[in-house]
Parts: C-alpha cells; structure tokens; sequence
C-alpha cells in the first residue's frame, strides 16, 4: 500500500509542477526527478508482485536508474542556491554512467523473452559481475552527491548568514528535508539487503515532500506578491486663483 502511495504522491506532486506558470529551472529539474521517483518505485511494485514478467520489454530497465537519483538531488540543490556551473556540458558529465549502463545492456535487451525472465529469475546469472560494479557504483554515487549536496547547502548557509529572511529559511529547511531524506535512503540501500525496506523508505521519502511540500505552497504554486503598503503622500490639487486676488482670498475657501 505504501508503494501506492509512493507513486500517486510523487505523480501529484508532478502534476503541481507541471500546472505552474513561470517555471524555474529548480522547478523542471524537481519536475524530473518526482516522475523519476514514480517510476523507480512503480518499477518496483511490478517487480514485487511479479506482474513485470508479463511486460518482458522492460526487464532491465531499472537497473541504472538509482545512479540518477543523487544526481537529481545534486543539480535541485545547487540549482536552488545559485551553484550550478554555468556550462550545460558539465552538467552532462554527471548522466555518463547511466548511459554507459545503458549501452552495455543493449545485449541483454536484444535477447529472447524467455532468457530476460530467465536471467532474472537466477539472481541475474551470466551477469555476475556486471550486477556487482553496478552496485558499487550505486553506493559511491549515493555517497558522493549526498556529500556533495551537503556541502552546497553549508556554503549556501553561510553566504546569506548576514541577510537571513524567512524565504531563506524555508528554502534552508526544504532543501535539508530533501538531502536529509535521501541520505537515509542511501543508508538503508547500503546496510540494508531487503528490497522491500528499501523502498519502503523510498515511498516514505516521497510521501514527506508531498507533505512538507504542500504545506509551503511556494514551492509547487505560483506565490502571490504581496505589495507593500504605500505611504506615498496624497497630492492636492491647488485651487485655481483669479489673477488679481489678494493672498486672504486666495486661501478663503481652500480649507487650509
């Protein structure tokens, strides 16, 4: 059930992303990794309840798809505080190892219905190997961005230490939330054996934004400006004066 609740609140909260007008780029890359996250965890329900076998095509296609998620929340958190390099080709470097997965799999996706279901019915047998790096890079991946968002957000901290405001803050809190949250998936994902937990905790992770998220309207809605109150003084109109009047008359009847 928590599964369920995993993907609907992740595809709710793309929908709130989706509607927003004006979108950021902090927007689209959350946009992103919310479908992401409903997919990996519907990836998952299929798996558990074995109704991926009878969609053979995407066997293995899941497989890369935990290397993307510290890269997400590396370019949310530093896209939110102003520290993404300014060349989109570096940002690319970063979807390398998915892709290079993704390449070195294209045997494997060609082979029969039948030897997909049978690999993956024997713990990936004839994939020994290639299942290991692919886990080792998993641990290292979660490890390194879950530090490296860590250490944008303590930047990020201190450069607006002087000019702290309530929107700082609630940024400041939401982006703990997020980094945080992962981190704790990461260490079930490293210390932890069962699938099961694992994404239990990821479908907990996603339930929290949908959460806190909502409870700060600004981060999924189009947040209303509020104007200041003006004090600007009024302007009179002067009474006209009749060419001639003496400086009693002028002011007779102006209420002054």
């Amino acid at each position: 059930m928590m599964y369920v609740a995993g993907i609907v609140i992740a595809l709710f909260i793309s929908a709130l992303l989706l509607v927003k007008k004006e979108k950021s780029r902090s927007d689209k890359i959350l946009l992103g990794w919310m479908i992401l996250q409903a997919i990996h965890i519907a990836y998952f329900y299929l798996f558990h309840t074995e109704e991926l076998y009878n969609f053979p095509f995407l066997l293995g296609m899941q497989l890369p798809l935990p290397l993307i998620q510290g890269v997400f929340l590396y370019l949310y958190v530093a896209s939110m505080t102003n520290q993404l390099p300014k060349k989109k080709s570096y940002l690319a470097l970063h979807f390398i190892p998915t892709i290079a997965i993704y390449l070195y799999m294209i045997p494997f996706f060609l082979l029969s219905t039948e030897e997909k279901i049978y690999v993956f019915k024997n713990d990936g047998l004839g994939y020994e190997i290639f299942g290991a790096v692919v886990m080792a890079g998993t641990f290292c991946s979660g490890i390194i961005y879950f530090i490296w968002s860590s250490i944008l957000l303590q930047k990020h901290k201190k450069a607006i230490l002087n000019q702290f405001s309530d929107t700082d803050n609630i940024s400041l809190n939401w982006l703990r939330l997020l980094t945080y949250g992962l981190g704790l998936v990461w260490i079930l994902v490293i210390f932890s054996q069962n699938d099961i937990i694992i994404f239990a905790g990821a479908s907990a992770f996603v339930i929290l934004i949908g959460f806190f998220g909502i409870q700060q309207k600004d981060i999924f809605i189009n947040s209303k400006t509020i104007g200041k109150p003006s004090f600007q003084k009024e302007e009179i109109a002067a009474p006209k004066i009749a060419e001639g009047s003496s400086d009693k008359e002028k002011y007779a009847k102006s209420g002054l």
